[in-house]
């Protein structure tokens, strides 16, 4: 459905279109005419760095007008966090993030219809922060608390904004588009890198391999929804993505990446492939079997070592199982509340010292841990709930969507359910709780049961159950 204006009596909103363009366009020209003048002759900024402010600032003035525009931007940045060369700080994702909190702030004083659907994961989300909240009484640094709970809180506001947003397949699909583009820019990035020296492996512009491996996981069930719902040409250059993201996980060298890879590839087969199971499963097959001409002679190697890594605690595992013994420890001294948010690294001075990394702080390597120290098992237990009302969600849209008759949005609704399911899968080796691409697809969930609710005037709101 598009996005419209509501139709009210004259008078009756704060701001219309009509009155906002002139109003804009007066503010905006004669400052920028300043800006530039200052830039070029006061300061002496490079010409290109002027151009490239201007460039930036005509996008900022188009995605001011429409919130799904930018809310199209912030999530091109979640697969290149590293875009701008640093991520902590004033990062390309949090302007965009205030950007698009800012446009949809506009859009509902022009009286557009944004409210976000009634759906379970919008009650259970707010639960998680409100929990938070209580867990403060644990902390032993408070601003460490409050720096922790303000990521908890803009992340929610990610939820309630992707719901509010996200209210047509249409809109869905271009998002899947953006996702897709920026993960394919994000592995040419990382082949070009590997290509000269310049790294030993892939790892894009998240900067991670693990972090890369995931992304272009899931990817995999965009490309299959696509593939399945285009033409010859478009089918040639997604078989043509599709290699080159293979290509990408084998250059990662991520162990836990190739096992998301093949999760991927079985969740699409079953749940997206429609009638053609056997035509799509070969395809693959033959895929796969081409893209391993281009695997490095040592990245056999490297897959042979996961399962003696896994039973022997030997490599990275050894040191994940150290970590989370620290977290159990953690949570059987401070069940209920926890340590506090933020406060994990603080408590693990203390605990890793056991086991001789009192001089190195490191993250628990798992989400459900990494939860449930800070917050308690009750935080963390409100956490897999909200993974888990998501799944439900997407799932029962696909469920719904089918007796409907409307195939897409089933299957649209499944690619992002596998993309959820791997998140979760992933968080048993990595803290991804803090991931905006997780929390996007909370809101996802939400979006989708609107999208179908919407298109069921008569039918009750959707929820999981």
């Amino acid at each position: 459905m598009p996005l419209s204006i509501s139709r009210e009596a004259p008078g009756t909103q704060f701001l219309s279109r009509r009155r906002l363009f002139p109003f804009v366009a007066a503010l905006l020209v004669p400052a920028l005419a300043a800006c530039l003048g200052v830039a070029l002759i006061v300061l002496h900024i490079p010409v290109l760095y002027v151009l490239g402010g201007v460039v930036g600032a005509i996008l900022a003035g188009f995605a001011l007008l429409n919130p799904l525009w930018s809310f199209y931007l912030l999530a091109a940045t979640f697969s290149a966090e590293s875009l701008l060369g640093f991520t902590s700080g004033l990062t390309a994702t949090k302007l965009l993030g205030g950007l698009t909190i800012f446009s949809w702030l506009i859009a509902v004083l022009m009286g557009r219809e944004f409210r976000p659907p009634r759906a379970a994961v919008l009650f259970v989300a707010p639960a998680f922060l409100l929990w938070g909240l209580v867990s403060l009484l644990a902390v032993e640094r408070l601003s460490l608390g409050i720096g922790k709970l303000t990521t908890i809180a803009l992340l929610l506001v990610l939820v309630f904004v992707t719901a509010s947003v996200v209210r047509s397949r249409r809109d869905a699909e271009r998002l899947a588009w953006v996702l897709l583009i920026t993960t394919l820019i994000s592995v040419q990035y990382g082949i070009l890198h590997y290509s000269v020296g310049a790294s030993a492996s892939l790892e894009g512009l998240s900067k991670s391999r693990n972090s890369i491996g995931l992304f272009i996981a899931m990817c995999v069930p965009l490309v299959v929804y696509f593939y399945a719902r285009s033409r010859l040409p478009v089918r040639i250059c997604l078989i043509a993505v599709g290699a080159m993201l293979l290509l990408g996980e084998v250059l990662s060298y991520s162990r836990g990446g190739f096992i998301l890879f093949l999760t991927a590839l079985l969740l699409s087969f079953l749940l997206l492939a429609r009638g053609s199971r056997v035509r799509l499963g070969l395809q693959m097959a033959a895929l796969v079997m081409l893209s391993f001409y281009a695997v490095p002679d040592n990245y056999m190697t490297r897959l042979k070592t996961i399962v003696p890594s896994v039973e022997t605690g030997t490599d990275t595992m050894g040191l994940r199982y150290q970590l989370w013994g620290i977290s159990v420890r953690m949570i059987r001294d401070h069940p209920i509340l926890g340590v506090g948010p933020g406060n994990y690294l603080q408590q693990f001075m203390r605990y890793g010292g056991t086991i001789g990394l009192r001089r190195t702080p490191l993250v628990a390597h798992n989400s459900y841990l990494s939860v449930s120290v800070e917050l308690g098992l009750v935080g963390g237990a409100l956490f897999i709930i909200i993974i888990l009302v998501s799944l439900l969600t997407f799932l029962s849209v696909r469920r719904r969507a089918l007796a409907c008759g409307d195939h897409s949005l089933a299957h649209l609704s499944s690619s992002f359910a596998i993309s959820l399911v791997l998140f979760a899968i992933c968080g048993t080796k990595g803290s991804l709780e803090d991931f905006k691409y997780l929390w996007m697809l909370f809101g996802l969930s939400a979006a989708m049961a609107g999208i179908l609710a919407r298109q069921e005037p008569a039918a009750a709101p959707l929820s999981p159950q």
